[in-house]
C-alpha cells in the first residue's frame, strides 16, 4: 500500500495518508492554531484529498505495472474509488467536531 505526504504552503499543517489505513499522521504547527476553525478544517481536508490522490495514483501505477492495464480488475476502478471515498465520509464529520473543539479550547484559553 502506498503512502503519500502533503503539506500546506506555509508548512503549518501536514498530513500523511496511507491507502490501507487512511490518515496515519496529522501534524499541526502551533501557529496553525491562529487560523480560524473553518480555514484550518478546509486546509486539513484539502491536504487529506491531495495526499489520498497521490497515494491512490501510486497504488494504481504499481498495480498496472504488475497486472497490466488491460486487466479486468481495472474496469471498475472508478466505482471502487468512489466507494472508498464514500467510506471515509465520516472524516468530514470528525473534522467538523475537531474544529468545534479547537474553538472551545481557544475560548477557554483566552484571558
Amino acid at each position: 500500500m502506498a503512502t503519500a505526504h502533503a503539506e500546506s504552503k506555509d508548512g503549518w499543517v501536514s498530513v500523511e495518508y496511507n491507502t490501507a489505513v487512511g490518515v496515519q499522521d496529522l501534524r499541526l504547527d502551533p501557529r496553525a492554531m491562529r487560523m480560524d476553525s473553518a480555514g484550518l478544517a478546509a486546509t486539513i481536508l484539502a491536504l487529506i484529498r491531495q495526499a489520498r490522490e497521490q497515494a491512490e495514483a501510486e497504488d494504481r501505477r504499481r498495480a498496472e505495472e504488475l497486472l497490466g492495464t488491460d486487466n479486468g480488475l481495472f474496469a471498475d476502478r472508478q466505482f471502487i474509488g468512489d466507494q472508498l471515498r464514500h467510506a471515509t465520509g465520516t472524516l468530514q464529520q470528525n473534522l467538523e467536531q475537531a474544529s468545534a473543539t479547537i474553538d472551545r479550547i481557544r475560548a477557554l484559553l483566552r484571558p
